[in-house]
């Protein structure tokens, strides 16, 4: 999945979502249950190596 497309689906722009990934910006709480939702994964699975 592009990034432009997990944003939209995460509803922030894709912008944003590449500062989350590149660890610039640290989405809140609520966003990553949505990031972890849109991807069909759990939150603890996004910080597994």
């Amino acid at each position: 999945m592009k990034y432009g497309e997990l944003a939209e689906r995460v509803g922030v722009s894709a912008q944003a979502m590449g500062q989350f990934i590149s660890g610039q910006k640290d989405p809140s709480l609520y966003r990553l249950h949505t990031i972890a939702d849109a991807l069909g994964v759990r939150v603890r699975e996004l910080f597994e190596e």
